[in-house]
C-alpha cells in the first residue's frame, strides 16, 4: 500500500493540481474516508471499558511541559534566537519533566500510556 501510494500519489497531486485550485490535493481523502468511516463502524467489535479511569491533569500538564521544553529547546539551539546556554536549560528542564513523567506513569495504577 505505502509503494502504491509512494507512485501513485505525486501522479494524483499533479492532476489535482492541474486542474483544480492548491487545496484540492487535501480533500482526495474525503471520498476514501466516506467508504472507510460506514465499513469500520459494522465490521470492528464494540468495546466498553467497564473500569474508567481519571484522567490526571498534573500528569498531562507536565507532559505538555516537557515536550515544549525540549522542542523550544531543539528549535532555540539550532535558529540561535537564545544563547545555546539557555536553549541547553530549557532542553534539560524538559528532558527532566518527560522523565517525572514516565516515572509517574510506571507508578500509576491508572496510566494514561500503556
Amino acid at each position: 500500500v505505502g509503494a502504491a501510494g509512494a507512485a501513485v500519489g505525486p501522479l494524483i497531486g499533479g492532476a489535482l493540481l492541474e486542474h483544480f485550485w492548491w487545496g484540492s490535493v487535501f480533500l482526495i481523502n474525503v471520498p476514501i474516508m466516506a467508504v472507510v468511516i460506514p465499513v469500520v463502524f459494522v465490521l470492528l467489535p464494540r468495546v466498553e471499558h467497564t473500569t474508567p479511569g481519571k484522567w490526571a491533569v498534573g500528569q498531562a500538564l507536565v507532559l505538555i511541559a516537557g515536550i515544549i521544553g525540549v522542542v523550544y529547546g531543539i528549535k532555540a539551539s539550532i535558529g540561535a534566537t537564545q544563547s545555546l546556554l539557555f536553549a541547553m536549560l530549557v532542553m534539560a528542564a524538559g528532558l527532566a519533566l518527560l522523565v517525572l513523567f514516565a516515572r509517574q506513569q510506571l507508578r500509576s495504577a491508572t496510566p494514561m500510556l500503556d
